[in-house]
């Protein structure tokens, strides 16, 4: 056995919650970072993906997002609120395990 615990503690022993939001308009993505940078949040861009994430420590900080990429005018096509998969968790668990071995 490498961990216990319930689902929820293992996931949040790996990692937090993370906002993603894909933007109607793309090449909004450089101001949109700016904005959630000002609004106190650590986004980053995914090109590849088109997506800007940033980690949140609650649920709630999903309205600052909204409300800072609104008050810039800035459309959202979608957005996301996710935690760690159970998947993050195996991985996470299993590098450490290697590494220690």
């Amino acid at each position: 056995m490498v961990a216990a615990g319930t689902a929820a503690q293992l996931k949040s022993q790996v990692g937090q919650r993370s906002v993603t939001a894909t933007l109607v308009d793309n090449s909004e993505s450089g101001r949109a970072v700016d904005v959630l940078r000002q609004a106190g949040l650590e986004p980053a861009y995914d090109p590849s993906r088109k997506t800007i994430t940033s980690p949140v420590t609650a649920s709630a900080q999903l309205t600052t997002v909204v409300r800072a990429l609104d008050d810039a005018s800035i459309e959202v096509a979608e957005l996301a609120l996710g935690e760690p998969t159970l998947d993050d968790v195996y991985l996470a668990l299993a590098h450490s395990t290697a590494t220690a071995a």
